[in-house]
């Protein structure tokens, strides 16, 4: 049978307000009825409104810290793991909340980062520095706290005797803007809201830097090809295994596709093409956007090597460069039409 047989399928901070507000089940919500703290949460979350305040209003949470979202989430996911019967294969699959605006933490990590100034962002002109290094350090610290129940849950994992042979895996769905260019949030195609870290450690994985482009729909390929079961679906947009990269062996291609709403990328390391966008479009505008096939759509082309703040679009500079990871590019969409991007 696919799927989970068991979990806490929370919405998480932000969302369990919105299931709870339309009388749907929401396991964090529920917690916090229980215990007495719903009200204080949707008080406290009032005063960080979107779209900015949520990242302006640093102050911490109103909650305890065994009710702080992220350490519930921890929690909970340390129970499950010690219910797993000894000697049973397992997947687990935890989603932390954080980091993610609203940047509440609590009275414990607020001052984790005082003493770190952060390089500010590029090409904001709207909010204070001293405010900006105030959203930083509250974004570091709840990094920090994720950190610290990664190192509680590999522990618990020792602590089975199951250390030798368990994989472990450690990405994120996307970043966040926090404010370069004015922007914040996610769903734009720079590197601030698409590069996110990945790290795959465990018995047998060789340890090193691998500087390919991957996507997250490799993992679901990794993990099916390292237990030896058959992927159900397979071909152009559903992944492919970073196997080899775990052996030390190089990965097969040199490029890779991403994409959300109206724009998708083809990135090589180096250069990074952007289809169907130009850069005064704002996260608002792309989600609902429809993608353009269209050689003549917008476009950027990034050279990431010498531009990491992607200030320059050099597309008019190098056109067989831009023309030709154009071709590849929509080739790859082309191969996905069962599979769509994004």
């Amino acid at each position: 049978r696919l799927g989970f047989t068991g979990g806490i399928d929370s919405a998480g901070k932000h969302d369990c307000l919105i299931a709870a507000n339309r009388g749907l089940p929401e396991p964090y919500a529920h917690f916090l009825s229980e215990a007495g703290l719903f009200e204080l949460h949707a008080r406290d979350f009032a005063e960080r409104h979107p779209p900015i305040r949520c990242y302006t209003n640093v102050t911490p949470s109103t909650l305890p810290d065994d009710a702080y979202c992220d350490n519930w989430i921890g929690a909970r996911a340390l129970d499950l793991l010690k219910a797993v019967p000894a000697g049973k294969p397992w997947f687990m699959q935890i989603n932390f909340a954080g980091p993610h605006e609203p940047l509440d933490v609590t009275e414990a990590m607020l001052h984790l980062y005082d003493h770190v100034d952060f390089p500010l962002p590029l090409n904001n002109h709207r909010i204070e520095p001293d405010s900006h290094q105030a959203m930083r350090r509250n974004y570091a610290a709840m990094t920090e706290n994720i950190d610290a129940w990664v190192g509680k849950l590999v522990a618990a994992v020792a602590a089975r005797g199951e250390q030798d042979n368990t994989l472990i895996v450690y990405a994120s769905d996307h970043g966040d803007e926090l404010g370069d260019n004015d922007q914040w949030h996610k769903c734009l195609p720079t590197h601030g809201s698409i590069h996110v870290p990945l790290i795959i450690a465990g018995p047998g994985v060789h340890a090193g830097h691998v500087t390919t482009p991957v996507d997250l729909v490799d993992l679901h390929a990794t993990l099916v090809d390292l237990t030896g079961a058959e992927r159900v679906a397979a071909g152009a947009g559903s992944g492919e295994s970073l196997s080899p990269a775990l052996r030390g062996v190089e990965l097969g291609w040199a490029a890779r596709s991403s994409g959300l709403g109206g724009w998708r990328t083809w990135f090589d390391g180096r250069y990074k093409y952007v289809h169907n966008h130009h850069g005064g479009l704002t996260a608002r505008d792309v989600v609902p956007a429809s993608f353009d096939t269209s050689v003549n759509a917008p476009a950027l082309l990034i050279d990431l090597g010498n531009d990491p703040g992607e200030q320059h679009d050099i597309s008019v500079e190098q056109p067989p460069i831009a023309a030709r990871m154009r071709s590849e590019l929509l080739a790859e969409v082309a191969a996905c039409t069962t599979n769509p991007l994004g």
